[in-house]
């Protein structure tokens, strides 16, 4: 009776064993084709690595390019501003230069008087001599200016 247990064993083992031989022979075709899509896809993850390391390393350059760009941008910025508050005073100037030309182009009756205050005449001599002293700056003008230009 043991015997024929182990024979009757035996035979399941190889029924089961051609079953699983034959349905792994069947699906051999569709298990090759997965196999071949995982390599490609092991490939492709492995591509893809690289090129988001390559990705990452691009993008700290140009993080450090645009933070260098923003730090020069704020040095123009100052530059501009500099630059806009010197056009302001051009301007500025330039108004009252146009004025000083429209008085000095329309000579006034009373000029005679409103100088006599401001300019005294020598009797002894024809020189004409101020009343009035420039201030010390206006001696060293050249210096005062050199910043401005």
């Amino acid at each position: 009776m043991i015997y024929f247990l182990y024979i009757l064993l035996f035979i399941i083992w190889i029924c089961l064993g051609y079953w699983y031989f034959y349905y792994t022979y069947e699906k051999r075709g569709i298990i090759h084709e997965l196999r071949k899509h995982n390599n490609e896809l092991v490939e492709a993850n492995i591509f893809l690595e690289w090129e988001s390391k390559e990705l990452a390393a691009q993008n700290d350059i140009f993080r450090r390019d645009i933070q260098e760009l923003y730090t020069r941008n704020d040095d123009l910025t100052q530059v501009v501003s500099e630059l806009s508050r010197y056009y302001y005073r051009l301007q500025k100037w330039a108004a009252l230069v146009q004025e000083l030309h429209t008085f000095l182009s329309h000579p006034d009756e009373n000029m005679k008087q409103i100088l006599s205050t401001y300019i005294k005449t020598n009797e002894t001599t024809t020189q004409v001599q101020s009343s009035k002293q420039f201030p010390v700056w206006w001696d060293n003008q050249k210096e005062w200016n050199s910043g401005f230009f």
